[in-house]
């Protein structure tokens, strides 16, 4: 009998059955091309290919806006070139029989200055070189880590430019429709994941620290208004590439990127019964913060008010995920640091067999080190 039967039996997530529910989290690592952004097979494959006995891989963070970069070096889907190579990939995951769904993201005020005002605007692109978000706030008591700087040193966040309306509307949410077609109709994912946490564009419009629009749809002056933009995001895509190939995730309780909300469990709650009419894959969440600043239990928010499929994240171990699972209170849990360490993270829960430890300090050092040289178990 197994050790841990909850994670390792099958679950019905949109129009797939996962083999288990030992989640891969999307994780960002840093290896794709400084200048256009291009996944780099000679390394990524291998990576994504040794973790395919995962339920479901949730890919890293990936651009839909062309170069607005929040992590340097981090993977876009809008280019050929890029497209190319992300099939590559998927196409190696599900030769090993895995399931592999993109994640997008557009940074918005976390976003790194120095390479995004760079860009060249003009009318054609109104939004390229410059730095976006729901209000003229900068984030402030954070700075962009060293190794997400292209001067390779700590720097602030700059002040972004307030986004309109229009702009929102006929700009934002259709370059993550883009980047939907694109992974699931051309690179061949199995579906996309929207970012909508941890301080990013969405979750800038989400939370009330960062939103600060007192009228019109995205105001920040609602509650449901704040859910607006993510809501939008969502339904587009699924109304462009099907409901059941779309995940969301957010992280109501995160403070990274100096974010807050007064009331994060009314928030939650809306957000919940606002998108349980769209059928999505799943819902994914951060159940807590990475900060340990702001406290709440966002497994209870979200159980009692979203009945779809439900995958929590945050320093789970094998035991408490297991548990979680057999007590109805999530669906499925992703794991993000014991699966950068353990490419066999799914054989080593069923054999209960130990976990190699992750070493932070490799996560985003855009090199091999730290990257395909984890052990699996050795019997």
């Amino acid at each position: 009998m197994a050790t841990f039967p909850e994670l390792l039996r099958p679950l019905k997530l949109g129009r797939y059955t996962l083999r288990n529910r030992i989640i891969m989290a999307p994780l960002t690592r840093c290896q794709a091309t400084e200048d256009d952004h291009v996944p780099r097979t000679e390394s990524m494959l291998k990576y994504y290919e040794d973790r395919a006995s995962a339920g479901l891989i949730i890919a890293e963070a990936t651009m839909v806006q062309p170069n607005y970069t929040g992590f340097l070096t981090e993977p876009g889907i809008y280019s050929d070139a890029q497209i190319e190579e992300w099939r590559k990939i998927v196409d190696a995951v599900h030769k090993k029989g895995g399931l592999i769904f993109l994640q997008l993201i557009h940074a918005g005020r976390a976003g790194i200055p120095e390479k995004i005002l760079q860009q060249s605007k003009s009318d054609q692109d109104p939004l390229a070189g410059r730095l976006l978000a729901p209000s003229a706030i900068p984030i402030k008591d954070h700075r962009i880590p060293a190794y997400f700087a292209a001067s390779g040193e700590k720097e602030t966040y700059g002040v972004p430019e307030e986004l309109t309306d229009d702009e929102v509307r006929n700009g934002i949410i259709p370059l993550f429709v883009e980047g939907a077609k694109n992974a699931i109709f051309k690179a061949g994912f199995d579906g996309v994941e929207i970012h909508g946490a941890n301080g990013y564009l969405l979750d800038a419009f989400f939370r009330e620290s960062s939103n600060k629009r007192q009228s019109g749809p995205y105001a920040g002056t609602t509650i449901d208004t704040r859910c607006q933009l993510i809501y939008d995001v969502t339904k587009s895509v699924c109304d462009a590439v099907g409901s059941d190939r779309v995940g969301l995730r957010i992280s109501p309780l995160n403070g990274v990127h100096g974010m807050i909300d007064s009331n994060p469990e009314a928030l939650t709650k809306h957000l919940c019964k606002k998108i349980e009419p769209l059928s999505l894959a799943y819902l994914h969440y951060l159940r807590g913060d990475m900060v340990n600043q702001q406290i709440g239990d966002v497994v209870a928010w979200v159980r009692g008010s979203y009945s779809g499929v439900k995958i929590s994240n945050l320093r789970y171990d094998f035991e408490e995920a297991d548990q979680q699972i057999r007590e109805g209170k999530v669906d499925a849990v992703a794991f993000g640091a014991k699966f950068i360490a353990n490419p066999d993270l799914v054989e080593r829960a069923q054999h209960n067999w130990p976990l190699n430890e992750p070493r932070p300090e490799t996560y985003y050092t855009r090199t091999a080190v730290g990257y395909n040289d984890y052990p699996t178990y050795n019997k």
